[in-house]
């Protein structure tokens, strides 16, 4: 017992060094800290001013985002300036078409729809023109007069009263099948089955070219395609925005990720979406993404 005592309170030198290293240390930071802790507290200097001014900032700048969020479409898409007369989509000049006013884009899209080939059967099909929104269509309906079309294209609505009629030698796009693109010079079976893949993912085809995001296009092919088909955008499959998912709109081409996240907090916000035009109007998709995307996207009140 005693030579345990011994070995525990006498050390050696070499430890009594390193004992006293240690409880010097830990003296000198006793002192420095009971000195730190006697200090007085510094006054702290607020600006007051300075932080009435930064809170006035924020407020503004949340009011003036809120205001910008929820501008009215009326705020933002001004009504055309129409003069219309009577008419017909199927024959009207270009200039005829300027001449009442019709914006450049929707004009281009007319007479570009004609040129692929494709006809207006009643007065309602001119509203699945690309660039067509319901105020125009509706300040020209009255004015559309369409005659009997001679050459019919080889897919017609059930309804068409020319359903019985002569069938055009163009394949409609959006209604052919796989054997049927086969048939067109340099199209092979992998290709049309890209096409009808695509066409599947998009929900129809309103511009020729856009033959061009499918996977493997060329000149040629395209040039090929070109002069064997038409497009009926009559027969696009359109989202309704107010009752599609996250999930349904994420899988279109032209949608991405945030956009449709963006989209739907919106919608939520909104409560409902009365016109698609409030995507553009509020900024909620940016003009370039809402042009692609328009032609596929609908809700019940337009």
């Amino acid at each position: 017992m005693r030579k345990f005592l011994k070995e525990i309170l006498f050390l050696k030198k070499g430890e009594q060094r390193a004992l006293f290293v240690i409880s010097l240390c830990l003296v000198a930071s006793l002192f420095f800290r009971v000195m730190i802790t006697k200090q007085p507290d510094a006054e702290l200097l607020v600006d007051h001013e300075f932080l009435e001014q930064v809170e006035h900032f924020r407020k503004v700048l949340e009011e003036n985002a809120i205001k910008e969020y929820v501008k009215p479409v009326s705020d933002v898409s001004p009504l055309p300036e129409l003069s219309p007369v009577n008419f017909d989509p199927n024959s009207v000049a270009e200039k005829d078409l300027k001449f009442m006013g019709f914006p450049p884009r929707i004009t281009s899209n007319i007479i570009n729809y004609r040129k692929a080939g494709g006809v207006f059967y009643r007065a309602e099909d001119l509203q699945k023109i690309y660039g067509m929104d319901s105020i125009t269509y509706a300040m020209v309906r009255d004015y559309i007069t369409i005659e009997k079309v001679k050459h019919l294209p080889k897919y017609l609505p059930k309804d068409s009263i020319y359903a019985s009629s002569e069938l055009k030698e163009k394949i409609e796009i959006n209604h052919a099948d796989s054997s049927e693109l086969v048939d067109i010079k340099g199209i092979g079976p992998v290709f049309s089955s890209r096409i009808i893949k695509y066409r599947a993912l998009l929900g129809g085809f309103y511009l020729m070219e856009q033959l061009w995001e499918v996977y493997g296009m060329d000149s040629l092919k395209f040039i090929d395609l070109s002069r064997s088909l038409y497009i009926d955008t009559t027969s696009i499959i359109c989202m309704d925005i107010n009752e599609y998912s996250f999930q349904d709109l994420v899988r279109h081409p032209y949608f991405t990720r945030k956009q449709v996240s963006d989209l739907l907090h919106y919608r939520e916000f909104a409560g409902e979406i009365i016109d698609v035009e409030e995507l553009k109007a509020n900024q909620v998709i940016d003009s370039l993404a809402y042009e692609k995307i328009k032609p596929y996207l609908k809700c019940r009140f337009n």
